[in-house]
């Protein structure tokens, strides 16, 4: 099981606290803990997230969620989470 040190919890925590409201936040701690007892894969976690993080403001958070990521489904998270945007973004300057 991934441990998170308290400075990492709290650095996301006070980022959440920053950019999300209290309901959101309550969302985001639900959808955290079915990702930690694997009642929710790690895509359904960033599709779920997507959802969640809905404006450019909000999506600065995956910086942090991503410290919260088990090592073995950071690569998948980056992929889910990173490449589609580096993709449009070619797309769209091209």
């Amino acid at each position: 099981m991934h441990t998170v040190s308290a400075a990492t919890a709290a650095m996301v925590e006070e980022k959440a606290r920053v950019v999300l409201a209290r309901s959101e936040r309550a969302a985001l701690s639900q959808l955290l803990a079915d990702y930690r007892t694997r009642r929710m894969t790690i895509e359904e976690l960033v599709v779920s997230l997507g959802d969640l993080l809905n404006t450019h403001e909000k999506l600065t958070l995956l910086t942090e969620l991503r410290e919260l990521v088990d090592s073995k489904d950071r690569a998948a998270f980056d992929d889910l989470v990173y490449r589609p945007r580096v993709a449009m973004a070619r797309v769209c300057f091209e």
